[in-house]
């Protein structure tokens, strides 16, 4: 089987220059269809054509000729003879001049080429079948023993888990003792912490209260005050200038006798008479305006100052009525923090109470042990050893001594 194998692969790889050859005929053939094709072409002449295939497969045996091994041609030969007479029906045509070997191989050896591999493709799914199937196998073995070792490690990983969490446990009670005994004591210190800030912030309250309360009313009395006097000044200045302006006024109705009684006196010249009416008039007009606008400037003055002091009494209204409201909202966060704190200290004291009855408990229940412990000591036969016997026994009475002290409520 493998002998034809390897003169198969033989014919092959030594058949390659003819399949060539083939080829560039073939390519000529192409040519010549193309040249139909067309109807001026030069291969459409019969005499060109054949011309040209001659050229072409001289051009290739030169080739051959001239680049391949002389030594191998001969071998080429002898192995085509040799499978030549070794098959049946086989054909073989050697132009000796040229020493190139031509082989085609026959429809037999084909067949049992075909046969064979047919063979070598059942085997070798046969072969493929019982490799599958003991893959298979082993796969299952594999699963069912790495089941055994996982259930047999899951075992020994929750065994030691258990102890773990089992040590982990006794742990973490130490630990919740060791922080109930701290909270215990840090409780105590924040409630006393607690008592001395509320009493401070209690005091604190009532003494800024009683302050601010003091300086509003001290500054309340004092703008009332003030106020009181500009109204008082300002009564007095009315009062002076309607004195002012009855006095203006009766000074122009004597101004106007003194006209008059003038014009009666004049009235042998009117001319002049008439201007001196004019001027007197004029003087009395500039007096009574000039007047006028000194009343008015003193007023515009006065006016301008109780603005001023309007205004400054104004600001200081507001600055007190918003430390007024500043207080108290003072005065309700500290209600809302005494309140707080109350409810705390009410929490805080229920707690203690409650700790106070456990360990009121706790004691009752130390004494009974040790009063138990005491008539059982009696009572026993055995003889005591001289260090128990140097340890004087307590009476239950005073056994409340061992018991954790019980807090007192605040």
């Amino acid at each position: 089987m493998n002998k034809e194998v390897k003169r198969l692969l033989l014919a092959v790889k030594y058949s390659i220059p003819y399949a060539l050859s083939l080829k560039l005929l073939s390519f000529t053939g192409r040519i010549e269809q193309t040249s139909q094709r067309h109807k001026y072409c030069i291969f459409s002449f019969p005499w060109l054509d054949f011309s040209l295939k001659c050229c072409w497969t001289i051009c290739f045996l030169l080739f051959f000729f001239f680049f391949f091994p002389q030594g191998l041609w001969s071998k080429v030969v002898e192995l085509w003879r040799k499978v030549l007479q070794e098959g049946k029906g086989n054909t073989l045509v050697v132009y000796k001049n040229s020493e190139v070997c031509i082989s085609v191989t026959t429809s037999a050896a084909c067949e049992k080429l075909e046969r064979d591999r047919n063979e070598l493709q059942v085997a070798y799914e046969g072969y493929l079948q019982k490799l599958n199937q003991k893959h298979n196998d082993d796969l299952a073995e594999v699963e069912e023993k790495l089941k055994q070792f996982y259930t047999a490690e899951c075992e020994k990983l929750r065994s030691i888990c258990i102890e773990e969490a089992e040590k982990y446990k006794a742990q973490l009670q130490e630990q919740v003792d060791n922080l109930n005994t701290t909270h215990e004591s840090f409780k105590l210190e924040l409630e006393n912490r607690h008592s001395e800030k509320v009493e401070e912030l209690k005091k604190e309250y009532e003494s800024s209260f009683s302050e601010l309360k003091s300086t509003h009313e001290s500054e309340r009395k004092s703008l009332e005050d003030s106020f009181k006097e500009k109204q008082e000044l300002l009564e007095k200045k009315i009062d002076e200038l309607k004195s002012e302006n009855n006095s203006l006024s009766e000074k122009l109705k004597l101004e106007e006798q003194k006209q008059i009684a003038k014009e009666k006196a004049n009235l042998k010249n009117p001319q002049i008479m008439y201007l001196e009416q004019e001027l007197e008039s004029l003087k009395a007009v500039l007096e009574i305006k000039n007047e006028k606008l000194h009343q008015q400037d003193i007023k515009l003055m006065k006016m301008e100052k109780l603005v001023e002091n309007n205004t400054i009494l104004m600001d200081k209204l507001k600055k007190v009525q918003q430390e007024n409201e500043e207080l108290k909202a003072r005065m309700d966060k500290h209600m809302e923090l005494s309140r707080q704190l109350s409810t705390e200290q009410a929490v805080l004291q229920e707690s203690l109470e409650k700790e106070s009855k456990v360990n009121k408990r706790l004691s009752m229940e130390n004494e009974e042990l040790l009063w138990k412990l005491h008539n059982g000591d009696l009572c026993s036969p055995r003889k005591l050893s001289p260090s128990s016997s140097s340890v004087p026994l307590q009476s239950p009475r005073n056994s409340g001594n061992f018991s954790s002290p019980a807090v007192s409520p605040r």
